[in-house]
C-alpha cells in the first residue's frame, strides 16, 4: 500500500481583523511619516539652523515612510492576507520604534537647547550675533529660531505618535511570528490511498491515515502499514 504526503498545513494566516488593523496602521504610519518629512523640509529655509533637527529626526523618517508603503502594498497584493515576513516586521519595526524615540527625545533636547539661545538674544548674556552672520546666512535670527522652535514642537508630536504606532506593529510581528514558528512544529501528516482531509486534531489517529514525525526517514503507521 502506497502512502502519499501531504501538503503541510498552510502557515498562520492572520485573521481579517487583524489584517485590517496591520493596513490600517501601515498607512498612518506612512502619513506620518511624510508629514515629518514635510515639515523638516518647511524649515529649511533657516539654513543651518535646520540642519540639527534634519540629524536627529529625517533618516528615521525616511526608512519609516519607505518600509510603511512596502508593508502596506505586500499587505494588499500578497494572497492570503500576508504581507512581509513577520520576522522582517519584528526586526525593522524594532529599529524604527527605537530610533524614532531617540529621535524624538534629541528633538526634545534641542528644543530646550533653542529655548537658551533664543533667551541669550534677548540681551543680558553678553552675545553678539552679528559676527555669527557669516555662518547663519544673516537675517533675523530670532525669527529663525521661532520657526524652528515652533515646528519642533509640531515634530515632537508626530514622533512620539509614529514611535508608539511602529511599537504596536513591532508587537504585533512578535505575536505572528510565534505563531508561524508554533505551526510549523506539527507533525507531518502522510495520506494513504489518495487521502485529502485532515484530521480534525493533530496527532489524533484518523481511519486510513498515517503520520509522519519530525524525521522524514521514519514513518509511525497503523491499520498494518509498514514502515
Amino acid at each position: 500500500m502506497s502512502l502519499e504526503a501531504a501538503k503541510p498545513p498552510p502557515p498562520h494566516i492572520s485573521p481579517v481583523g487583524m489584517w485590517a488593523s496591520k493596513l490600517g496602521l501601515r498607512i498612518i504610519q506612512f502619513a506620518l511619516a511624510v508629514a515629518i518629512i514635510g515639515c523638516v523640509g518647511s524649515i529649511s529655509s533657516t539654513g543651518i539652523w535646520s540642519l540639527p533637527t534634519l540629524i536627529v529626526i529625517m533618516p528615521q523618517a525616511a526608512v519609516s515612510a519607505i518600509w510603511s508603503l512596502a508593508e502596506g502594498i505586500s499587505i494588499l497584493v500578497r494572497g492570503g492576507r500576508r504581507g512581509i515576513h513577520p520576522g522582517a516586521n519584528v526586526a525593522l519595526d524594532l529599529l524604527l520604534w527605537l530610533g524614532l524615540a531617540g529621535g524624538t527625545v534629541g528633538l526634545w533636547l534641542l528644543g530646550i537647547a533653542t529655548m537658551v539661545v533664543r533667551s541669550s538674544l534677548g540681551g543680558g548674556w553678553g552675545f553678539d550675533w552679528s559676527d555669527y552672520d557669516s555662518y547663519t546666512g544673516g537675517g533675523d535670527i530670532s525669527g529663525k529660531l521661532s520657526s524652528v522652535a515652533g515646528m519642533g514642537q509640531a515634530l515632537i508630536g508626530l514622533g512620539a505618535t509614529l514611535t508608539i504606532l511602529h511599537f504596536a506593529t513591532f508587537v504585533i510581528a512578535c505575536v505572528e511570528t510565534n505563531k508561524r514558528n508554533r505551526s510549523k512544529r506539527q507533525p507531518q501528516v502522510v495520506y494513504v490511498n489518495g487521502g485529502s482531509q485532515y484530521p480534525p486534531q493533530y496527532g489524533q489517529p484518523v481511519q486510513g491515515v498515517a503520520y509522519a514525525p519530525a524525521q522524514p526517514e521514519q514513518v509511525y503507521h497503523h491499520a498494518g502499514i509498514k514502515a
